[in-house]
């Protein structure tokens, strides 16, 4: 849990400073909306998903634990994986800054497009699989 729940302060910081610095690019999200208001936990866009989602599989778990025999826990917490990833989601709106900030001051124009979409991938790649990866981790109970 040390790994998802450091994760999770980089997202709230980094939602937290794109909305500082560049609020018209960077929409809340889930997580950031939970942190902002969470009186209002119940009502938010993922948890709404997360519940319809988690009685699906739930149900689903349940019938083929016992039908089949076979272990529910990998799709129990599997809705709670899938509300999990969308937090990334995060991640794709710093490339998405990061890019048009590359292109608008430092390359401009279109030829420089790939490069800022080579360097926006370089900067946020390696975080955005660090993220899925503790997600993954977290999943399987390999969480330290």
């Amino acid at each position: 849990m040390a790994k998802l729940f450091t994760m999770f302060i980089i997202l709230i910081a980094l939602q937290a400073s794109m909305l500082i610095y560049h609020t018209s690019e960077a929409a809340p999200t889930s997580i950031w909306q939970f942190v902002v208001n969470p009186t209002m936990w119940a009502g938010t866009d993922w948890i709404i998903a997360f519940a319809g989602v988690a009685t699906l599989l739930g149900a689903i778990g349940i019938v083929g634990g016992t039908v089949f025999g076979i272990k529910t826990d990998t799709v129990i917490f599997a809705p709670l994986v899938f509300g999990l990833m969308t937090m990334g989601a995060i991640f794709v709106k710093l490339y998405d800054l990061i890019q048009s900030e590359l292109v608008a001051r430092v390359f401009g124009g279109g030829l420089g497009l790939v490069p800022s979409m080579f360097i926006s991938g370089l900067i946020v790649g390696p975080w955005a699989l660090y993220y899925v990866w503790s997600v993954i981790e977290w999943w399987r109970g390999k969480d330290n």
